[in-house]
């Protein structure tokens, strides 16, 4: 078919391009389709759906030199693997060769990078268990017990044991203290007395961790990497154990599950037991507000009272005022107090941002006077009141002679003697974010 040329295309009812599509299948994706026809048989309409029948990840269960099998959910499926495959391996170092010896008797879950051709190229593994691979459930001085494939092994610790923890020396203690709240894959070495001597722990993952939501239930969460590959997880069995942030604060269960149908939402996961016990999760299409901080890897603006941190690309592009601009002067500019606003674009993964485009906002951004009056809502200052913004900080955005902002009321209602030049930083509403108090 040939398509019109004002074709409209949908992908997974979300509006797109042609080309976007073109892209997807030149990098291996396979989608279902409905199309509309005009009475010159051209395709007016597109509407396609990914299909999640070519999983990258699961249960690694025949591999060769040439070809690999992976199990997920009951069914197998078969990718050739390319000449030059590399494997990365976290807990065991294992090789490829190892992998080859060792996953007849050893389960390995792995996750496949595969190039346009579907052929794998990288194979890591998430984690292994065995009668030495497993999730730790229990550490003492003496013993530690793990977990694996169903099974439950217990061991004795060596008197010098050695241990590491997301690739950094800790001792027994640091396992001991932390274990209960994050939940760790362990990797253990005995000696000829079946006596743990090295031990090397990650916080649990499940592969990929991190993308855009696409399906969210009371037992299972789907999210889309920036590769655009499709990961499907099951969750703690009570969602109300899920701990939940979603915009910088923390959120129900069910309050995200209706988010994610009205917006892209970018998500991070956290795991224990190979169910997701941790979400925190960003709406990216918050994506025009005021600046409120700004370095050379992070943005965060505020929308509607809530804060929205985002990712840099190390070639953002930046505009003020619809010129060329740099990520430099934009950092220093805010940092000498002036305020904008911005609008934010993205890359197709939400992942990261592309481009920012400033303006300056039309509200003062810095007041300097004598203390004339303070209340819990408000600051006094050359005989004008300035509200304390909502989201400031009475503990944190006081800075100079004053130890906090209740410091500061104190200093003054005391009557002391004690007079202040107050600088106050505010927002594009006009209200205080930041109080600088000086000793007259």
């Amino acid at each position: 078919y040939t398509m019109a040329d004002d074709v409209k295309v949908y992908l997974d009812d979300k509006s797109t391009t042609p080309s976007r599509i073109y892209s997807a299948l030149d990098n291996g994706d396979d989608f279902s389709v409905t199309i509309y026809l005009n009475a010159d048989d051209k395709v007016t309409k597109l509407y396609a759906t990914t299909k999640n029948d070519n999983p990258k990840s699961g249960l690694l269960t025949d591999l060769d030199d040439d070809e690999l099998t992976i199990k997920v959910n009951g069914k197998s499926y078969d990718y050739d693997v390319d000449s030059d495959v590399d494997v990365k391996d976290e807990l065991t170092d294992y090789s490829f060769s190892d992998l080859k010896k060792h996953y007849d008797d050893t389960d390995f879950y792995v996750t496949l990078t595969t190039n346009s051709k579907n052929a794998v190229t990288k194979i890591t593994v998430n984690y292994a268990e065995d009668e030495v691979n497993g999730v730790l459930t229990d550490v003492t001085s003496r013993k530690l017990t793990i977990k694996a494939q169903g099974d439950t092994y217990t061991y004795n610790l060596d008197s010098d044991v050695d241990v590491k923890v997301d690739g950094k020396s800790k001792d027994i203690d640091f396992l001991k203290e932390n274990h209960e709240k994050t939940s760790y894959r362990v990797s253990l070495t005995l000696n000829r007395d079946d006596d743990v001597t090295d031990i090397v722990a990650i916080e649990e993952s499940m592969g990929e961790s991190k993308g855009i939501i696409k399906r969210l239930s009371s037992s299972t969460i789907e999210i889309k990497n920036d590769k655009g590959d499709t990961f499907s997880y099951d969750l703690l069995d009570d969602t109300d154990d899920i701990d939940v942030t979603l915009n910088g604060k923390s959120a129900d269960f069910d309050d995200l599950k209706d988010k994610y149908k009205e917006y892209d939402i970018r998500a991070e996961l956290s795991f224990k037991n190979k169910q997701v016990s941790k979400i925190v999760a960003v709406n990216t299409e918050a994506d025009k507000g005021e600046l409120r901080a700004i370095d050379e890897d992070e943005i965060t603006i505020l929308v509607d009272g809530d804060k929205f941190t985002y990712d840099l690309d190390d070639d953002v592009e930046v505009t003020l005022e619809d010129d060329d601009y740099s990520l430099s002067k934009l950092i220093k500019a805010f940092n000498d107090y002036e305020n904008f606003e911005v609008k934010l674009k993205f890359n197709s993964s939400k992942s990261k941002v592309t481009e920012i485009e400033a303006d300056y906002a039309s509200s003062k951004r810095e007041v300097k006077g004598d203390l004339d009056g303070i209340s819990s809502s408000y600051i006094k200052v050359d005989g004008k009141k300035y509200y304390l913004s909502k989201d400031f900080d009475k503990d944190d955005d006081v800075y100079g002679d004053a130890k906090d902002y209740d410091d500061l009321d104190d200093k003054y209602d005391d009557g002391d003697g004690t007079d202040f030049i107050i600088k106050l930083k505010l927002n594009s509403s006009g209200e205080v974010t930041r109080i600088d108090a000086e000793k007259d």
